[in-house]
């Protein structure tokens, strides 16, 4: 269908599914190179003593020799000795890019300031109902990628059936989860929308043969609303994050 971003994390327990496919297709559909593909840090991991082992561990099990992006998935345990091993990694060229996820504005003010290199990336939640615009804009100063998981907020609150996203859709001939991504991509946010049904596969990538205009993009921001479903800054929700364990959903 045309995808090359694979979004992998030890904590989805996907690391061996996507390589098991990568061992079947390298070299016979793709090349490595035509390829992005992120791993992420479990939290448990998140130490200087077990970084390089636990990068090495995720490669193997993609099959693969390097990672294109590899970050801190949680803004829990030893981060700033974990991104100093990543750092390691990336100097000894054994991953193309570093970054973090779930950071918030303060957070990743302080690793720019205080580590040797910045973060690349910071993935966090963004979708209609929670857009982000003060954190891109941030970001956007700092040169770091945003990027949003979660797009399409999980399907949550009746999303995919908002008037407003239905409406801009039926404009379009596009449906709402299209509208959703093409929204996010055309504010310069790199997305990634997950789904195991190839109907909604095809769906999600069928977004580039259309444009919304400013006034679409104008009456989708005023969805935007201060809630979001997993607040970092919330001590609930790290204690809840210290009690996961690997391939335990995320989903609250």
């Amino acid at each position: 269908m045309g995808f090359q971003l694979f979004d992998t994390a030890q904590s989805y327990g996907n690391e061996e599914g996507v390589g098991y496919t990568l061992k079947n297709t390298l070299n016979r559909v793709l090349k490595r190179e035509e390829l992005f593909i992120t791993a992420k840090l479990f939290k448990a991991n998140a130490s200087k003593e077990k970084v390089q082992k636990s990068y090495e561990e995720s490669c193997k099990k993609l099959g693969i020799d390097y990672a294109d992006l590899f970050l801190i998935h949680q803004p829990v345990n030893d981060t700033y000795a974990a991104y100093r091993g990543m750092i390691k990694l990336y100097n000894a060229k054994k991953v193309r890019a570093i970054g973090v996820s779930n950071f918030d504005n303060a957070r990743l003010m302080d690793f720019v300031q205080n580590q040797a290199i910045k973060p690349a990336v910071n993935q966090v939640e963004c979708h209609p109902y929670f857009q982000q615009i003060e954190a891109q804009k941030f970001m956007q100063e700092l040169d770091v990628q945003m990027e949003a998981w979660s797009p399409l907020k999980q399907a949550r609150d009746n999303i995919l059936q908002d008037k407003t996203l239905l409406n801009i859709g039926k404009k379009h001939n596009k449906s709402a989860t299209q509208v959703i991504s093409r929204y996010i991509v055309q504010r310069g946010i790199v997305t990634i929308a997950a789904s195991k049904k190839i109907a909604h596969m095809r769906e999600n990538f069928g977004i580039f043969d259309f444009t919304l205009s400013a006034q679409d993009m104008a009456k989708i921001a005023k969805l935007d609303t201060p809630t979001k479903m997993l607040d970092h800054n919330n001590p609930a929700t790290i204690k809840w994050l210290n009690e996961r364990e690997i391939g335990q959903s995320l989903k609250r």
